[in-house]
């Protein structure tokens, strides 16, 4: 996950230990323990800042990301449920826990299965707690500052960024057509009621623009560079499906650049994009088993990480 500034980037990773293994026919069987570790990076120069990984002690996701902490939901083994906690990314020490967070806002216990996007001017955590309000915790003392319940927001169940289909920029109308593959279509209405039309020389399998959730609007928008959007689509390299980022000119709706991204894993399945992110000039990549960052301007890798193994 990446910070909303672009300065950190946390992967959160598991090591699956198999002790026992069965093959019935065309059936396999595996059990054993999984181990799960976080890394921590600088955004700018992929620079790794932990030395050896931190190590947690449960089955966990991340749900947010600051320059200092790493708020995760863990799960809590006694009662079977998550729990909130925030990790401290200077030595992976546990700086808030679910019972402190409980003794700092008298008696609250927070839902980290409810947490929503940032937006009217709450910042920090935004989740519900079990009084069904919701509230922002602050992520250097965990104390909780409730949100008026006249205040619309939004749950952050899809993550912090989105593929897009249509969208409105500078009076005009972006999306897509095509029954298979699919054309970047734009669409300005003339003076005179008449539409024009311009469509992409270019198709794209299973497209979508970039999107980031927008406290301003509360609404998955694309993010843009010098007014042209980001397009997230599929490419076929050679016998399998790779990722593929394309800016596009919004006059002439060309490609100004295209960069191809073959995260296939060696069993043949898809590696998932995890968060996208526009900083400047820096356009951040994380797949489960990938982190990158590259130059808006030109495509060009800036620097990445590949943990896919070849073997």
């Amino acid at each position: 996950m990446i910070s909303s500034d672009g300065s950190t980037i946390v992967r959160l990773y598991n090591v699956l230990h198999v002790t026992s293994y069965s093959r019935r026919g065309g059936s396999v069987t595996r059990s054993g323990y999984a181990e799960h570790f976080i890394e921590v990076y600088e955004g700018a120069s992929g620079r790794l800042r932990t030395t050896t990984p931190y190590e947690i002690d449960g089955n966990c996701d991340l749900v947010g990301v600051t320059p200092d902490r790493a708020w995760i939901r863990i799960m809590n083994e006694e009662t079977r449920e998550f729990e909130l906690r925030s990790i401290s990314l200077a030595d992976g020490s546990v700086a808030l826990d679910a019972e402190s967070l409980t003794r700092k806002n008298n008696g609250l216990v927070f839902q980290p299965n409810s947490h929503y996007h940032s937006s009217d001017g709450f910042e920090g955590l935004i989740v519900q707690a079990d009084d069904a309000r919701i509230y922002a915790i602050d992520a250097a003392t965990g104390v909780a500052t409730p949100i008026p319940d006249t205040i619309r927001m939004v749950h952050a169940g899809h993550g912090q960024w989105d593929r897009i289909n249509h969208f409105g920029l500078n009076g005009h109308v972006f999306g897509f057509e095509g029954e298979h593959r699919k054309r970047l279509v734009c669409e300005k209405e003339r003076i005179n009621g008449i539409a024009e039309k311009v469509t992409s020389t270019i198709d794209f399998i299973e497209p979508g623009m970039i999107g980031k959730f927008q406290g301003a609007t509360k609404d998955m928008e694309p993010i843009t560079y010098q007014n042209g959007p980001f397009i997230l689509s599929k490419t076929k390299a050679g016998n399998r499906f790779a990722w593929r980022i394309d800016l596009m000119d919004t006059r002439t709706l060309d490609s100004k650049w295209s960069e191809e991204l073959d995260l296939t894993r060696p069993d043949g399945r898809e590696n998932e994009i995890m968060d996208l992110a526009l900083n400047g000039d820096r356009l951040t990549v994380l797949a489960k088993n990938f982190i990158g960052a590259l130059d808006a301007r030109t495509g060009a890798w800036v620097w990445q990480h590949n943990f896919v193994s070849t073997e």
